[in-house]
């Protein structure tokens, strides 16, 4: 048996949100083991130059391939690719897996890209984002509208999707995807995909300086709620803001920290009934910080996210969990035992349930801990490796 030793890391950029974080802590955790190398699209996020260049890169495509020549990988692990690298790169590692022979392939999926043209698993009707059912056909998808920005942008990411899953057939060159949650790998497996799966938690920084052992969450006059992520569409901040402003009888107090495409555009906003104050983008510690004058830890995706980590790290603070009752954000949420689920029909009740929690203590923090734990997840990983290369 030949022992592996050489590992390639791929993701679409270097720094921009929790994937690459992911992508970045996994590199240095196992580079203490193997010898380890890196391939990035771009060091920040950015768009590709032209249309047809997030169809199919060819770009992406010979600079792949001569990386793979150079550094001869036994283990090539991919993240995000869906960006500017495009599933060209996919044949880029086929043509090289079928030169070099027992070469492994393995994904860890942060969206449904694999299963959907929108990474996000839904569509827009009438511009209101609906998350697609589980097991939805493909001819479902290619019929709806699956990027807010309109019918270009929409048509392009069918193109690439089809191109590279339907007509190159390029998912077979993956082979095993690790899910960091457990409803990923159901939305995965409802839609036919039939590549290996495993479930392997992401990571998370150790927070045991900053860990508590009892909720924050009292009898107050004033509910405070805290938001830390990115201001985009899908993330529901503007609609939680909609929604929060209409409730008179519970005075609310709502920070928000983070940017992205619509932070410009929402941060003038003001509501009478609504204390909003707008942060602007803060490092971990400063967010730990800022936690400490808060109650509450609230993420109101429209979307279904995959393993959203800002729920375990708002634990990891004290805050109780204000989240969503359906997808990973529900699965993060119920791994605590300081959450409150809510959906559109019902925040104004969840909100006077919170309003009235008492501290409560948090059983589960070691076991939660524990379970996100980067030994853990190195751990996990190595033995993935080992089997997968046996």
């Amino acid at each position: 048996m030949i022992e592996m030793q050489r590992i390639l890391y791929i993701s679409d950029f270097e720094i921009s949100g929790g994937a690459e974080e992911v992508h970045k802590n996994t590199f240095l955790l196992m580079n203490e083991m193997y010898e380890c190398d890196s391939f990035y699209g771009s060091k920040k996020h950015k768009s590709p130059l032209h249309p047809l260049a997030y169809i199919f890169s060819l770009y992406y495509f010979f600079k792949l391939f001569f990386k793979l020549l150079k550094s001869k990988p036994q283990i090539i692990h991919l993240h995000t690719f869906f960006h500017i690298l495009t599933p060209s790169i996919l044949l880029s590692i086929a043509i090289y897996k079928r030169l070099f022979g027992n070469v492994k392939v393995i994904l860890t999926a942060h969206e449904y890209h694999l299963v959907c043209p929108c990474p996000g698993y839904y569509y827009l009707e009438n511009n209101t984002l609906k998350n697609f059912k589980l097991g939805a056909g493909v001819g479902d998808m290619l019929s709806k509208r699956l990027d807010h920005r309109g019918f270009l942008y929409s048509t392009i990411k069918k193109m690439q999707w089809i191109v590279g899953y339907q007509i190159l057939k390029l998912r077979s060159v993956i082979d095993l995807i690790v899910c960091p949650s457990f409803y990923l790998m159901e939305v995965y497996k409802s839609s036919g995909l039939n590549i290996p799966m495993t479930v392997i938690r992401n990571p998370i920084a150790s927070m045991e300086n900053e860990r508590v052992t009892e909720s924050k969450i009292k009898k107050q006059n004033v509910l405070k709620l805290l938001y830390f992520g990115r201001i985009s569409f899908e993330k529901g901040v503007v609609e939680l803001i909609e929604q929060l402003s209409k409730i008179k009888d519970v005075e609310i107090h709502l920070a928000i920290i983070g940017d992205g495409p619509l932070f410009d555009k929402v941060k003038t906003e003001t509501h009478d009934s609504l204390k909003i104050e707008w942060m602007g983008r803060k490092t971990k510690q400063e967010i730990i910080d800022i936690s400490k004058e808060y109650s509450t830890f609230v993420l109101p995706s429209l979307w279904l996210e995959n393993a959203p980590l800002s729920i375990i790290e708002a634990y990891f603070m004290g805050l109780t969990i204000l989240t969503k009752d359906y997808g990973g954000m529900k699965e993060m949420a119920e791994l605590c035992d300081n959450y409150i689920l809510f959906n559109d029909e019902n925040l104004n009740d969840k909100i006077h349930e919170l309003s009235n929690l008492d501290v409560a203590p948090l059983n589960k923090m070691k076991e939660v801990e524990l379970l996100f734990s980067q030994n853990a997840y190195r751990e996990q990983l190595t033995k993935l490796y080992k089997s997968i290369y046996a």
